[in-house]
């Protein structure tokens, strides 16, 4: 008798280890099926987010310069006598800019016509007639607007990522409304002692006529590609 009770208690206890063992499997299986759904969730929410997001970008902003800007100096010093360019006037290399009276008191020279070394529009006079000039003086800038890039500062942090082609989403204060795009042209081999930041050239894609050297600029720079 007492063997058979002692057989029916091992039994019993067999048992119940069966059953505990098979739920802990089951609530293992739960567990795994729950994380999986969470991760598949998850890869999902990641792909919904358009690629542009996922980017890395800098804001800054810059300048748009003409790509090829002259300084025109007298080769005499004198008397600015007269100007032969308004601002904006269009001029050819080789034409009149300024014209400069070298005489001195109990003397008389020939004046001297300064002349553009380049094609362009004039975008400065910093001088009016009567004032008197060297041959360090700027009498006129002339610039070929007919090429434009933008000039902006790049903080010292962020030199590593900077590489010619990287791209950028251009706002303009006076399109406020519209994107342009530009790349990065080039760029100096040198951080600024002073402000901290290396100089970057960038170009447009596209010429567009609205857009005009002197504006301020509002970029994102695209520094991952």
């Amino acid at each position: 008798m007492k063997k058979a009770v002692l057989v029916f208690t091992v039994a019993v206890l067999f048992s119940s280890c069966i059953r505990n063992r098979n739920d802990e499997i089951a609530d293992d299986k739960v567990e795994f099926t729950e994380e999986t759904k969470m991760f598949v969730s998850t890869v999902q929410a990641k792909d919904e987010i358009p690629k542009e997001e996922k980017m890395a970008y800098i804001k800054i902003n810059g300048s748009v310069i003409a790509e090829n800007s002259v300084s025109v100096f007298p080769q005499v010093g004198g008397k600015l006598v007269n100007t032969f360019v308004r601002l904006g006037s269009s001029v050819r290399k080789g034409d009149a800019i300024a014209e400069i009276n070298p005489s001195d008191a109990g003397s008389r020279y020939n004046n001297y016509i300064a002349r553009s070394t380049i094609s362009g529009v004039v975008t400065s006079i910093p001088l009016k007639e009567g004032s008197t000039v060297s041959t360090e003086t700027v009498v006129a800038i002339v610039s070929d607007t007919s090429r434009l890039q933008i000039l902006c500062d790049v903080p010292e942090r962020h030199a590593a990522f900077l590489k010619k082609g990287l791209r950028a989403q251009v706002s303009l204060v006076a399109y406020p409304d519209e994107a342009f795009a530009a790349r990065v042209e080039t760029f100096s081999p040198v951080i600024d002692e002073i402000k901290r930041t290396k100089q970057v050239f960038l170009e447009f894609n596209e010429v567009d006529a609205r857009i005009e050297a002197g504006m301020f600029a509002k970029l994102k720079l695209f520094i991952e590609e």
